[in-house]
């Protein structure tokens, strides 16, 4: 499946891939921005969730996993997952699925997570770094307590549900496991929280969710 294929990692020695050359409004699949898509929530810029080059050999071994009660992997998302934005395009809650990750090193010192839309070009919907060591999840909704919110490719902070236009779009969900904090202010850049993971990520789990406009 395209998830699959195109899944986001950013691990230790890794180098930022090229962004995307066409703005793409919210979550849309095509390269026209049509007058709902251009609602003063979309992007100003490219989606910056691009794909990562990585050399495996430069990891940690960990068993790092993740799932949700909310879903399965390659399952659809829940509907009070998806936003409200783009002039009426969705109109969901944006309430954040439930997640919960397992088998971290024992070195972790933080850890991040990002939510992106590997049908739109990598589209960031959400990163958050800085997350306790210590903890092992998140309840449906509470994304936004989790640690220092970076900014979505919505022009937005904290969590950015699902709001494609149309067809079956999947939202890959990652956890990093990482072996310091990364420091970064309130609504960091998502390639900012990139160059800082360069050679602390001990380990990652990735989750798929879908969602159809």
């Amino acid at each position: 499946m395209a998830a699959a294929r195109r899944k986001r990692t950013i691990l230790g020695g890794l180098a930022i891939g090229a962004l995307a050359t066409t703005m793409l409004a919210g979550c849309g699949g095509d390269d026209t921005v049509t007058d709902q898509e251009s609602a003063p929530v979309n992007p100003t810029t490219a989606p910056t969730g691009s794909p990562v080059d990585v050399d495996p050999s430069e990891t940690t071994a960990s068993s790092l996993s993740l799932t949700s009660p909310d879903f399965d992997d390659g399952a659809a998302l829940p509907d009070s997952a998806s936003t409200t934005a783009f002039g009426g395009q969705c109109d969901g809650p944006n309430t954040s699925p439930a997640l919960s990750w397992s088998g971290a090193s024992q070195d972790v010192a933080s850890y991040a997570l990002a939510i992106v839309d590997v049908d739109a070009s990598d589209f960031v919907h959400a990163i958050v770094i800085d997350v306790p060591a210590d903890a092992s999840g998140v309840d449906a909704g509470a994304w936004d307590e989790l640690g220092i919110d970076g900014a979505t490719d919505a022009g937005t902070t904290g969590y950015f549900g699902p709001c494609p236009p149309s067809g079956t779009h999947s939202y890959v969900f990652t956890v990093y496991a990482l072996d310091s904090m990364l420091g970064l202010s309130e609504g960091f850049a998502y390639n900012e929280a990139v160059d800082a993971m360069v050679g602390h990520v001990l380990g990652e789990a990735s989750l798929t969710g879908t969602f159809s406009g």
